[in-house]
């Protein structure tokens, strides 16, 4: 009769329960989106988006903070959303990695001149090396993770770096304005006494066009400035997430100078400490050392193990068992080919540690050297320029000095002027990039991860 050859599904379902994977610890890789905020030193609240934005986020503002733009550029930059969404997919592939492979049903008939003669062959088996491999998968796969999630970090800090920069254009243009009015006012006040004397009979027409050529000057170089500054308020617009702003922004006073730093080795020491792109490069150490484990389970690929039954004249239950044979020792050239890929990694990861101590190195130097500079032409060059400029006014109202000289007097006081905002510019430049090379602002570090264990395991050992 055919329907006692159904009992077998019973030891199928018996071997189904038997086979589930056992649990294992979740995914070992922490969001780094809530972390953005406090390793860039920004007051913001970082979330992953799964839509785009519009072209413009937000409406125009009346004013614009430094504050306010480095949040903004942080919270609608799309290469952050960008590196966030390849931790996600990081993420899931590391989910994904603890899955066992589902198991293989097998169903043979063997069909006899009689229904009731036929055989039920009923086979249930699983790989092996699933078994074996998940943990090191899981590892590698957890690996890769912080590796994104270092490299989102890479991508904070560029943005807060470049946001910097481009606001400190905007308030470098808007800080060489005032002088050069100024000294366009006095020209202009010249100009007019020049003209009403001419008018009275006296002085001199090559004076009058004298100063109306100098004014013509200032004239074009404050269209150059208007020009920079809205380039730089373009820029700006662009990295906020508002494009089309107009940028007609006021913006925040022009910024004191830190204080001088005295040691560039901690500098050096924190870089290499707490650079996202070392770390990064210590994450994927890990991930191949978990590969090499790997290679150890080759014999037992394509290896399977189950259970089968088999309804003839009675009911037979059994383990069954497929080994391959191993006639190729694939080993080697795994091996090897890990092993190339962790010598490229350490040979990466010495140009990176010395890029930083470079990056580090050099930002001091041009910092000192806009200083020296500074200090000079605060010391020197300004105040003998303002007496030359004071003595040939002297000498041009007793008659003793010519107009011309008065004027080029003039402008080697503004061009010394303007040179103190670019020296203060490049001061505050420096700075900018040697806290984005030491890996954060000031000398907060990067915040510790919130799990044990989250320090990449040195030379990418497996777990």
């Amino acid at each position: 009769m055919p329907s006692p050859r159904f009992p077998a599904a019973l030891a199928l379902c018996a071997a189904l329960t038997a086979c589930q994977a056992p649990d294992m610890a979740p995914v070992d890789a922490t969001d780094p989106a809530p972390l953005i905020g406090g390793a860039t030193g920004v007051a913001a609240s970082i979330e992953f988006r799964t839509a785009g934005e519009p072209d413009d986020a937000g409406a125009a503002a009346a004013r614009l903070t430094l504050a306010d733009a480095l949040r903004d550029a942080l919270l609608h930059d799309p290469r952050l959303q960008q590196s966030l969404a390849r931790w996600h997919r990081a993420h899931a592939a590391a989910a994904e990695s603890r899955i066992l492979p589902n198991p293989l049903l097998s169903i043979g008939v063997g069909f006899a001149e009689s229904l009731s003669d036929s055989k039920v062959t009923v086979g249930l088996t699983r790989e092996i090396a699933g078994y074996l491999q998940r943990p090191h998968k899981a590892g590698a796969a957890d690996a890769r993770a912080r590796t994104a999630a270092e490299e989102a970090f890479v991508v904070a800090l560029d943005v807060v770096a470049q946001t910097r920069e481009t606001y400190l254009a905007a308030q470098s243009a808007d800080a060489r304005r005032p002088s050069i009015e100024k000294r366009m006012e006095l020209l202009t006040r010249q100009r007019d006494l020049h003209a009403q004397a001419l008018k009275e009979g006296e002085g001199l027409k090559s004076d009058l066009t004298a100063l109306e050529a100098e004014r013509a000057a200032i004239d074009v170089e404050l269209a150059d400035l208007d020009a920079d500054r809205t380039r730089a308020r373009i820029d700006l617009a662009r990295l906020v997430g508002r494009p089309s702003d107009p940028g007609a922004w006021s913006l925040d006073a022009w910024p004191a100078l830190p204080s001088a730093v005295t040691s560039a080795r901690p500098w050096i020491d924190g870089a290499l400490g707490r650079r996202p792109e070392v770390r990064a490069i210590g994450w994927e150490l890990a991930a191949l050392g978990e590969e090499r484990a790997l290679v150890e389970t080759w014999p037992w690929e394509g290896a399977s193990a189950g259970l089968e039954a088999e309804y003839d004249e009675g009911l037979t239950l059994g383990p069954v068992a497929e080994i391959p044979i191993r006639l190729f020792d694939p080993s080697a050239p795994r091996t090897a080919g890990i092993d190339a890929a962790d010598a490229e990694l350490r040979h990466r990861a010495v140009e990176v540690r010395r890029q930083v101590i470079r990056d580090v190195r050099q930002a001091l130097a041009d910092e000192a050297a806009a200083r020296r500079a500074l200090d000079l032409l605060d010391r020197v060059l300004l105040p003998l320029l303002e007496n030359r400029r004071a003595e040939v006014d002297a000498a041009r109202r007793l008659g003793e000095a010519e107009i011309a000289i008065l004027v080029l007097a003039d402008r080697e006081l503004q061009d010394a002027r303007s040179r103190r905002v670019e020296l203060e510019q490049r001061v505050l430049d420096a700075r900018i990039r040697l806290e984005r090379a030491a890996g954060g602002p000031g000398d907060a570090p990067l915040p510790p991860p919130p799990v044990p264990g989250a320090e990449p395991p040195a030379g990418g050992t497996p777990r």
